[in-house]
């Protein structure tokens, strides 16, 4: 069974979705072909993310706007799916009066799915649990590289998947933090406010910076691209990347080093983990009308997890925890929802 965005579904959803698109056209908001990639079935060929629409829309489950990934289309493809380049669609293309849809009526989709369950956690406090499941996702040493060797390879060996990097703090001991960055990372007059804002007084505030995890942060797209910016930006370069700002008043922070977790890698890695994301994401776009990804769900857990385990969130985060703060507050908003719902869900796995 296939499974994305918090969704299983099947070889027989997907015919369906097919029958629904040849017969409807795509939904509404969707393009009916891909612009690289389309799914073939039966002389037919449409696009991924519209075929997924159908089936959300077939559960009442809203998803939203959502980015169309290899991830989705090689869950198409675990269901016996073709994926085929927009250059060859027209061999797909259907001459024929109807297709035939292989769809058995009697037969209901699967309610349940059990992914290969990796080892529960339970931890005595929050510290241990935070320790516990980023070591698990981030201690793949090949992957871990200073901020230096990536810019000089140019991001090269990086996955172009979704998911979640961190920085790290090399040897776990306190860093020097300056007054200001070494380099103005921005020379328009519309981006110097913001700068010299994050400016003031940051040092002074910077009374825990020994932690291994300075920064938590999560690409939507493409963990590369992001990436590349984000050092780009460290670097001098004008790669919009506010995220993560306050790493680079570290001093030598080219030294420091970076990890990453695709979002397959962290549902092999840790599949409570991601179960939890989907089912955030499932109930909470339902609610409101939008989603975010599931990195951006898994980035707030963690997080929210740093936050119970230290009382703040990691240095380079540091910028955002006015809204994260804001999360713990009773506000009614999709982000706070998903901030409380992950608080509580840390305190249950508390060995109390």
């Amino acid at each position: 069974m296939a499974y994305y965005l918090g969704i299983y579904f099947d070889r027989q959803d997907i015919i369906k979705a097919f029958k629904y698109i040849y017969e409807n056209g795509a939904p509404k908001g969707f393009y009916l072909h891909g612009l690289k990639y389309n799914i073939a079935y039966n002389g037919l060929a449409y696009c991924s993310k519209a075929l997924f629409k159908v089936i959300a829309d077939n559960r009442n489950i809203i998803i939203g706007k959502f980015i169309c990934t290899s991830e989705l289309r090689n869950e198409f493809k675990k269901e016996g799916f073709e994926i085929i380049e927009i250059g060859s669609s027209s061999k797909f293309i259907n001459t024929s009066s109807k297709p035939v849809f292989d769809i058995e009526e009697n037969v209901s989709s699967k309610k349940c799915f059990v992914i290969k369950k990796t080892k529960p956690f339970i931890a005595k406090d929050f510290k241990e649990l935070f320790n516990f499941i980023m070591n698990s996702l981030f201690s793949d040493n090949n992957k871990e590289k200073t901020i230096e060797y990536y810019k000089n390879t140019k991001c090269r060996e990086i996955s172009s998947k979704s998911g979640i990097y961190v920085a790290k703090n090399s040897e776990n001991k306190d860093l020097e933090i300056l007054e200001k960055p070494e380099i103005l990372l921005y020379d328009k007059p519309s981006d110097t406010g913001t700068h010299n804002e994050y400016e003031a007084g940051f040092k002074n505030k910077c009374k825990y910076i020994s932690n291994l995890y300075l920064y938590i942060g999560k690409a939507d797209n493409e963990i590369k691209g992001r990436l590349e910016k984000y050092i780009n930006y460290g670097y001098g370069g004008h790669d919009a990347h506010r995220g993560g700002y306050h790493l680079w008043f570290v001093k030598n922070n080219k030294n420091l080093y970076i990890n990453y977790a695709t979002v397959t890698e962290i549902k092999e890695k840790q599949s409570e983990l991601y179960e939890q994301t989907g089912a955030m994401l499932q109930k909470y776009s339902k609610k409101y009308g939008k989603s975010k990804s599931i990195s951006e769900i898994i980035e707030m857990g963690l997080i929210c997890l740093h936050d119970l385990a230290y009382g703040y969130a990691p240095l380079a985060n540091s910028q955002n925890q006015s809204e994260y703060k804001s999360y713990k507050e009773n506000h009614n908003s999709i982000g706070s929802d998903i901030y409380k719902e992950w608080k509580k869900y840390w305190t249950s796995k508390l060995n109390k």
